[in-house]
């Protein structure tokens, strides 16, 4: 009778510790879902400064003159567009595709006002 009972034991020992793995890692699954919540809602914020920064930047290049024809406004999107593609391979937000592509500190009107800058010169020839 002695060795059922150790075994016994043994086995509540065992169903223990494997109900508190079971635990942990069930609190492990709720905190990643919360991080994968929070990482959606970024991304989408992301998303929403992403448009609000491009229209601002065509809203710059139209009031100061700079977009000579439409063709150039499609251009300029495609090559936003291209460097959302390029977040999205990178695995980061898209409003950070012009920082990490061309090295800058942060996503600011000011990046984008600058990538525009050089896009004109190259494709006006300036």
């Amino acid at each position: 009778m002695r060795p059922a009972t150790d075994e016994a034991m043994q086995l509540t020992v065992d169903l223990t510790r494997a109900e508190q793995r079971e635990d942990r890692l069930m609190r492990r699954v709720d905190d990643l879902t919360e991080q994968r919540d929070f990482w959606f809602e970024e991304a989408a914020r992301a998303r929403q400064e992403l448009q609000d920064m491009r229209d601002h930047v065509i809203d710059l290049q139209v009031g100061e003159g700079l977009i000579v024809d439409a063709g150039w406004r499609e251009r300029l999107t495609e090559h936003i567009q291209r460097m959302e593609g390029l977040a999205e391979s990178w695995g980061v937000p898209p409003i950070y595709a012009c920082d990490r592509w061309r090295g800058y500190r942060n996503g600011t009107a000011e990046t984008y006002w600058l990538e525009a800058q050089r896009l004109r010169k190259g494709l006006l020839g300036e």
